[in-house]
């Protein structure tokens, strides 16, 4: 891909345009078309997995084997009962609960919530982390499916994970 940058704006070797600059552009350009094919593509580059989530606390999305920063998050649903009867788990931005009381006077526990719903938050290290509310005091079998984020192109020879029909979308938009 860097070559056929080169190509583009006929400069073969790196006079004006380092390798630094073009594989920066190439990146961009490669997170643009990535998320124009999301819109367009529906279930294209989204991947499923399948998590034990542990009882009783959050879980960093290390610690679940998912990527820390995926692009969006399309289902949760706890297939602790049934595999083929999954309940679905609503999104819910995080609330941060010391905060809330103390505007509110008003205390977050297992009753505010009909049903289990998610968050995505950070922890004290800046990782990513997954909670459940109510918190379950067992472990729960989750199906997520998702849309990982890009992988940065980094060696030369690295190509993106799109089909190879959008390559040639990345190097014009670079």
């Amino acid at each position: 891909m860097l070559q056929a940058v080169r190509d583009d704006l006929d400069e073969e070797d790196p006079a004006f345009w380092t390798n630094a600059l073009l594989k920066r552009y190439l990146n961009r350009a490669y997170r643009w078309v990535r998320s124009e094919i999301v819109k367009i593509h529906d279930g294209l580059l989204e991947r499923e997995k399948t998590i034990t989530y542990p009882g009783g606390r959050q879980a960093t999305f290390a610690d679940l084997g998912l990527p820390d920063q995926p692009l969006s998050i399309v289902l949760l649903e706890d297939i602790s009962t049934s595999a083929d009867k999954g309940i679905v788990i609503d999104h819910v931005d995080y609330i941060d609960e010391s905060n809330y009381r103390l505007r509110t006077g008003t205390i977050v526990d297992s009753a505010s919530f009909r049903n289990t719903v998610y968050y995505i938050s950070g922890d004290d290290t800046g990782a990513r982390v997954l909670g459940l509310r109510p918190q379950p005091s067992g472990t729960k079998t989750l199906r997520m499916i998702y849309v990982p984020g890009a992988t940065e192109l980094v060696a030369d020879g690295d190509t993106p994970e799109i089909p190879d029909d959008f390559h040639e979308a990345i190097v014009l938009r670079a």
